[in-house]
């Protein structure tokens, strides 16, 4: 992956926010930790909020963003290109 600007950050987490249900991205962080996090429902009804990455734990902020930027990283760039930002 490239290196990716603060808004490169911004827009894929807002992609993968709007793209990705409040399910599955909670299952990427219980998975990531094998259970060792929040549990299920807890995560799932975190990630109903829109405050996301303030009401989680330092490490299971780090895995979203992770996430986030895999799956959205170089379409969030590509769409911050194309609208000359």
């Amino acid at each position: 992956m490239t290196t990716m600007r603060p808004i490169d950050v911004a827009v894929a987490l807002s992609l993968y926010g709007y793209n990705v249900s409040p399910r599955d991205r909670a299952l990427a962080i219980f998975n990531h930790f094998r259970g060792a996090c929040a549990d299920m429902e807890d995560l799932v009804e975190t990630m109903q909020c829109r405050a996301i990455i303030t009401e989680l734990a330092a490490a299971s902020a780090s895995v979203y963003v992770e996430q986030a930027m895999l799956r959205y990283g170089e379409e969030a760039k590509r769409r911050n290109v194309a609208n000359g930002i």
